[in-house]
């Protein structure tokens, strides 16, 4: 069964990964040595903390119930780097409720802006090596996760399955292995058990060139208005590490307008729901039409 990615925060930009690909396809680089988690012994099994009690304590440690039930529009503005490329941009980011997000990341050497947003329905990005292209599949599906402002206060509604799997030392911290599954795919967090603080995760993350294996490492965490988001996240993918950093975060609030599809995309969703649209809606191939006898049934059926 594959790995999804993680719906932890802030952003993880699906686009720079996908640029990451596409200028590292040449370096054949290995995979990402991403390892199983650990399998626990009864002995281990026996003290591990339930599902519930655990994400209650991730609740507690990002802010509390009553903050994350009620989330305020966010502007983060940080940078990012990839040490192994010498790579370095701007990063910037804006989401609102209930599941609105924009991300903007400006990255010189590698042709200037790239951006990815959700506007609740529709994910999208458009960037200097893809151009514009709308997300499907498990990258629509990852990036609905990551816009819903409520996080992990709706991670039993997110998920078919949430469960506790052992424990596991993970970035030199003992963390308990959180494993969750949407019916399809599985993804695994590492929480420290005293405090539900995130250490990290191990994931699989979807791009237009194909799954990525990802070790994430939050580094860092800040609170503002009361909530405690990621601050300094170390993605390790195909062998290299990217360092996304948040330094300043504002909470006032953000013209809609931010959030409307720009017109490369808005093109995409028109022409893709015009293709729609064109589908017939009578009987599909195979299917029997009025008046056909039914088919009859042999032994075997």
């Amino acid at each position: 069964m594959r790995s999804s990615t993680d719906p932890s925060r802030p952003h993880r930009p699906i686009v720079l990964a996908a640029l990451l690909v596409g200028a590292t396809a040449t370096h054949a680089l290995a995979q990402s040595d991403v390892a199983p988690a650990t399998t626990p012994d009864a002995a281990e099994t026996a003290t591990l903390p339930t599902a519930k009690e655990l994400v209650a304590k991730m609740i507690e440690f990002q802010g509390g119930e009553k903050v994350l039930a009620d989330p305020t529009p966010t502007h983060g503005v940080g940078q990012f780097s990839v040490p192994m490329m010498n790579l370095t941009g701007s990063l910037e980011t804006w989401s609102a409720p209930p599941n609105l997000m924009l991300v903007e990341m400006n990255i010189p050497a590698m042709g200037g802006k790239s951006i990815q947003g959700f506007n609740g329905t529709v994910g999208w990005s458009i960037d200097p090596i893809n151009g514009a292209q709308l997300l499907d599949g498990e990258m629509l599906k990852m990036i609905g996760r990551d816009a819903n402002l409520r996080g992990d206060l709706d991670l039993f509604k997110m998920f078919k399955s949430v469960k506790v799997t052992g424990r596991e030392t993970f970035n030199g911290v003992d963390c308990v292995v959180l494993e969750l599954n949407d019916g399809t795919n599985t993804s695994t967090r590492f929480i420290e058990p005293e405090t539900g603080r995130m250490v990290g995760s191990r994931s699989i993350m979807p791009t237009p060139q194909g799954d990525i294996s990802v070790e994430t490492v939050i580094a860092e965490w800040k609170t503002a208005d009361g909530r405690t988001f990621p601050a300094d996240t170390r993605m390790r993918m195909m062998g290299m590490e990217q360092v996304m950093k948040i330094e300043k975060v504002d909470t006032t609030p953000i013209d809609p307008k931010r959030f409307e599809l720009p017109p490369a995309i808005a093109a995409l969703v028109a022409e893709r729901d015009k293709g729609e649209d064109a589908k017939p809606d009578d009987a599909k191939p195979g299917d029997a039409k009025p008046g056909d006898a039914a088919p009859s049934k042999t032994g075997g059926e």
